[in-house]
């Protein structure tokens, strides 16, 4: 069995743009999972996910490894997946609107994506992964997010891995 980190012992939500997080029990894994919706009140919306006291995650043992998360939408607008650090540090992913990155897909399903850690560093190679402050940063894309249909977004089952088990 290849190697995960272990679970946070909480997790603190950050509404950083009119993009409130709600927990829901349709998830994944476990009893809930994380909803981010916005609010209408403006044209963009961003939110992130922190260790719950505030404290930096290090990510160092995986840095071979992979980033993994769960999502579920059928929206069909551009988002930018962001990993942040202590120093400044700020991956930004972008999974476009006509794209299935990392095997995304928006039919309203789960879907668990493996982004190997090498891709997060190649977007920003001074993140720090001993000091990740915002350990998934979700940030509306280009246009308005009140003009766009079912802008909605589902995260469950956030973790990192030595390996990732392919799909047959």
């Amino acid at each position: 069995t290849p190697s995960i980190t272990p679970g946070l012992k909480s997790i603190r939500t950050m509404d950083m743009n009119q993009f409130p997080i709600s927990r829901i029990t349709d998830a994944l894994e476990g009893v809930e999972a994380l909803r981010f919706a916005p609010t209408g009140n403006s044209d963009w919306a961003m939110a992130a996910l922190q260790e719950g006291d505030g404290k930096n995650i290090d990510f160092t043992p995986f840095k071979d490894g992979f980033y993994n998360v769960a999502m579920r939408s059928a929206c069909q607008a551009s988002f930018l997946l962001r990993i942040r650090s202590a120093n400044g540090g700020n991956a930004i992913l972008e999974f476009t609107a006509k794209g299935e990155e990392y095997g995304f897909k928006r039919d309203g399903s789960w879907h668990l994506i493996s982004i190997p850690i090498k891709d997060i560093l190649a977007k920003d190679p001074k993140l720090n992964l001993s000091q990740i402050t915002d350990f998934l940063l979700f940030r509306s894309g280009s246009g308005d997010v009140r003009t766009v249909e079912n802008y909605v977004f589902y995260m469950d089952h956030i973790f990192l891995s030595e390996k990732v088990e392919l799909k047959k």
